[in-house]
Parts: C-alpha cells; structure tokens; sequence
C-alpha cells in the first residue's frame, strides 16, 4: 500500500515488483536483462558475458522535461 499522496505512482512500483518477481524463478545458468519500459535505445547495445562478467552501457541521462 502506498501513502494516498504516492498512488499516482502504483503502476511504476507495480513494475518493479513484477521484475523482482521473474528474477526470483531464475536459475543460477540463466541470464535476465531487466529494461524499463519507458526507454528507448538509440543506438546498438552489446551484452556479452566474459569472464563471469557481463558488459553494459550506462548513458548520462539529460533530458530536463522527464526530471521534471
């Protein structure tokens, strides 16, 4: 249950829970990618796994109307 000033964003926790949820039924061979919904890749992204290690790309997110 969320504060009546927070139920605007019950579908964003809503998210979250059902992502922590798959992540639970894993087994340990398996590989999950987790991605919001409201991102878009502008460019290719590679996920690979060496060493045990997966690769990933994090951005510098600026754009001022989301923050908003």
């Amino acid at each position: 249950r969320l504060p009546p000033k927070m139920a605007w964003r019950s579908g964003w926790y809503l998210q979250q829970a059902i992502k922590i949820a798959a992540l639970t039924e894993a087994t340990p061979d398996q590989t999950f990618l987790v991605w919001d919904a409201d991102t878009v890749p502008l460019q290719t992204l590679h996920f690979s796994i060496h060493d045990g290690k997966i690769f990933h790309y994090k951005a510098k997110e600026n754009h001022l109307p989301y923050f908003e």
